[in-house]
C-alpha cells in the first residue's frame, strides 16, 4: 500500500453520519481552519444541523453567518435501492423498499450541478446504494460527474461485479486515468472469517473479496477497505485487516464503522454498541507496535467525536517485505 496507509475509524455506519453538529469554539477553530472565517454570508452550504430555513440572526445583513455554514468535503449521490446481495445487517435495508427507486441520467446530472453549485470545485463524489454497480447507467453517471468541477468520483460497492465483470472494471480504471480526474473504489471488506461473512452479508464472500482487490490492482484503481464492525463478531479482525490492506497493493485506505442500528441489525443492547473510542482502544490492543490511542485524532469537517483518522508510513515495498509502517501523525 504505497505510499500510506490511511486508517480511520469512520463513524456511525455503515453508511454516512448524520450528525449535528453545535457550534463552539472549538468547531468554530476548526471552520476557521478551514476557510469559514468571520465575515459576510457566503452561499457556501446552510446551516449546520438544525433545518433552519430562516435568515441567521447573526449574520451581517441577516444571512447565514460563516460560522454556521460547511463545506461539503463529500457529497453522496444514491444512485438505487436494489442489491445483489440480502446482507443482515444493512442500515438502508437495500433491496427491500416497496417503493424502491433507480434514479435516472436527468436526475444524477441535476444532483451533481447542485453539488458543484455548492462548492465550486468539489472535492469528492460518491456513488452509492443500494448496489451502485448494479445500476446500468452507473457509468455514464461517473461520466456526469468527470464533465464537472468534480475531482474524484468514489463508488460504494459490495465488490461483487468488481470481481466478475473485467470489462467493467477495465472501463473504471479508464476513466481513472482521465486527466485532472480519479475514480476510487469504496470497498466493503468485513474480515476474514466464515462466520463474520454470513452474519453480516449472509454469504460466503473472502473469495469473491480478493477477486474484486486483484481486478482493482490490475486496472490501477485504489481502494478503501470499509469494515462494518459489531460487538461480539467481528470486532477481533481489525488488526489483521489493516495488515492485509498494507499489503495489498490496490489498497491505500482503511475505514471502520461501527455499525449504525438502523434497518436490517442484529439483536444489541443500546448501552454496549461499539462506538469510534471503543475501535481506537481495539486497534491499539491488536496492533500495540504500531499504534497508541494518541495517535487518532478527529477529522475538523465533522463533529469531533463523529471520524477520526491516523497515517501509516510503510518502509520499503509491502509487496515483498514484511509489513513495518511507523506511525505519522
Amino acid at each position: 500500500m504505497p505510499p500510506y496507509c490511511r486508517v480511520a475509524p469512520a463513524g456511525p455506519g455503515p453508511g454516512p453520519a448524520n450528525v449535528r453538529a453545535p457550534v463552539t469554539r472549538r468547531t468554530t477553530t476548526a471552520r476557521r481552519r478551514r476557510g469559514h472565517d468571520d465575515g459576510e454570508p457566503s452561499g457556501a452550504t446552510g446551516p449546520v444541523g438544525s433545518g433552519r430555513r430562516r435568515p441567521c440572526e447573526t449574520g451581517p445583513g441577516g444571512g447565514v453567518h460563516r460560522v454556521h455554514q460547511v463545506h461539503l468535503p463529500l457529497g453522496i449521490i444514491e444512485v438505487n435501492t436494489g442489491c445483489n446481495l440480502d446482507c443482515p445487517i444493512c442500515f438502508a435495508d437495500s433491496g427491500r423498499q416497496p417503493d424502491g427507486y433507480s434514479i435516472t441520467h436527468e436526475q444524477c446530472a441535476a444532483m451533481l450541478d447542485t453539488f458543484v453549485a455548492s462548492e465550486g470545485e468539489a472535492e469528492v463524489v460518491m456513488f452509492s446504494g443500494g448496489e451502485p454497480t448494479i445500476h446500468k447507467h452507473i457509468l455514464d453517471f461517473i461520466d456526469l460527474a468527470q464533465a464537472r468541477p468534480i475531482r474524484n468520483v468514489t463508488v460504494n460497492t459490495n465488490g461483487i461485479r468488481l470481481a466478475t465483470d473485467t470489462n467493467f472494471v477495465a472501463e473504471l480504471g479508464k476513466r481513472n486515468r482521465t486527466p485532472g480526474r480519479s475514480v476510487n473504489i469504496y470497498l466493503q471488506f468485513d474480515g476474514f472469517e466464515e462466520r463474520t461473512h454470513l452474519e453480516i452479508r449472509g454469504r460466503d464472500l473472502r473469495t469473491l473479496k480478493q477477486r474484486a482487490l486483484d481486478t482493482c490492482a490490475e486496472a490501477g484503481l485504489t481502494v478503501t477497505l470499509v469494515a462494518a464492525v459489531e460487538r461480539g463478531l467481528n470486532e477481533h479482525e481489525l488488526g489483521d485487516i489493516i495488515e492485509y490492506g498494507i499489503d495489498h497493493p490496490a489498497v491505500r485506505s482503511v475505514a471502520f464503522q461501527p455499525v449504525t442500528h438502523s434497518g436490517r441489525h442484529v439483536e444489541f443492547d443500546p448501552l454496549q454498541r461499539l462506538t469510534n473510542p471503543d475501535v481506537i482502544r481495539l486497534i491499539n490492543a491488536q496492533r500495540p507496535q504500531w499504534f497508541t490511542k494518541g495517535d487518532f485524532f478527529p477529522v475538523p469537517c465533522c463533529f469531533p467525536t463523529c471520524r477520526s483518522v491516523t497515517y501509516l508510513l510503510v518502509e520499503g515495498n509491502p509487496a515483498t517485505a514484511p509489513s513495518s509502517p511507523s506511525r505519522a501523525c
